[in-house]
């Protein structure tokens, strides 16, 4: 495989942009309103627990889907083996040599629902990057073309949580 490009999935990043804007806004919301319903309930111990974790809930969400919106916008481009990242929503494009990538390797997120595969790129500089299945339509063919390119398959390395917005790397 000589020429490859991964197909970023626009409406996903649609998608995570209305989520955020949405819990930006209830979080402004409930900031706005708290002051004025917590006058009116102060004795109250429940509505103002509530008050604060209905702030913390949607101060979270918002921060954690910004947080992707912002991280994970990259499309990948394999050619003549050579790696070129291109940001998806500027299309500044950024070379990148590959004894400056260590290696690959794939994991899995299970839910009760779907289990979401993705495959997590470690570099030299000990930065990583995580392509998630559901943001590249044609996700089963980068690690094909990784390997095409003579980039390290790693393997399969255990999805386990670190904290509550990131995750444990194995490699």
């Amino acid at each position: 495989m000589t020429n490859f490009q991964t197909k970023f999935n626009y409406f996903i990043f649609v998608l995570r942009i209305i989520l955020t804007l949405f819990a930006g806004s209830m979080l402004i919301f409930t900031v706005i309103v708290s002051p004025s319903l917590l006058e009116t309930e102060k004795d109250s111990f429940a509505i103002i627990s509530g008050v604060i974790l209905f702030a913390l809930l949607w101060g979270f969400l918002c921060y954690r889907v910004a947080k992707l919106v912002f991280t994970q916008i990259h499309i990948f481009d394999f050619k003549n083996h050579e790696l070129t990242i291109i940001n998806a929503i500027t299309k500044v494009e950024k070379q990148i040599k590959l004894d400056e990538i260590r290696g690959f390797s794939t994991s899995q997120y299970q839910t009760r629902v779907w289990d979401f595969k993705s495959v997590i790129i470690y570099y030299e500089n000990g930065r990583k990057e995580e392509l998630p299945q559901f943001l590249y339509l044609n996700f089963k063919k980068i690690p094909v073309a990784l390997e095409a390119i003579g980039i390290n398959n790693f393997g399969y390395e255990p999805f386990v949580w670190k904290f509550f917005d990131s995750r444990h790397y194995k490699y």
